[in-house]
């Protein structure tokens, strides 16, 4: 899979017709009590959501859309 199958979004207000295309790996900031910070891949993999077989019963997934503007 190449990471572009779209999430189906909540409505189609982002001009996507409720599909959002989540082709960035999930990569995170992550520290440690030296206080050192590095930015590797995280979990979720972007597969393991689509397929939403790690979720158990009563769960759900989220999509959040964000501009990455502050304030």
């Amino acid at each position: 899979m190449n990471g572009t199958k779209g999430i189906n979004g909540t409505n189609g207000t982002n001009g996507t017709n409720g599909k959002i295309n989540a082709a960035k790996p999930n990569i995170g900031v992550f520290t440690n009590p030296k206080h050192d910070l590095w930015i590797s891949e995280a979990t979720p993999t972007l597969e393991s959501v689509q397929k939403g077989e790690e979720l158990r019963e009563g769960q759900v997934t989220i999509a959040i859309r964000s501009t990455g503007i502050c304030g």
